[in-house]
């Protein structure tokens, strides 16, 4: 059976490592935030995407205008 001993990572007393040597955060507040920043940062990349695609529609409708014009 594996102990699951976790120890200090040095300068950082929000992190540990276990024995495989993975780092955890045991600060569930910044864990929380840096979460709900994740999130937020998700959601302004979706709209900036939204923006660009609605951007090229418009585009795409004026060189249409413009060559039905001729």
């Amino acid at each position: 059976m594996v102990d699951n001993k976790y120890y200090a990572v040095e300068g950082n007393s929000d992190l540990v490592k276990d024995q495989n040597g993975v780092v955890h955060n045991i600060n569930s507040n910044k864990l929380a935030d840096a979460k709900q920043r994740k999130l937020l940062k998700q959601k302004e990349n979706q709209k900036i995407k939204s923006l660009e695609d609605e951007i090229f529609e418009l585009k795409d409708l004026v060189k249409t205008l413009i060559n039905n014009k001729d």
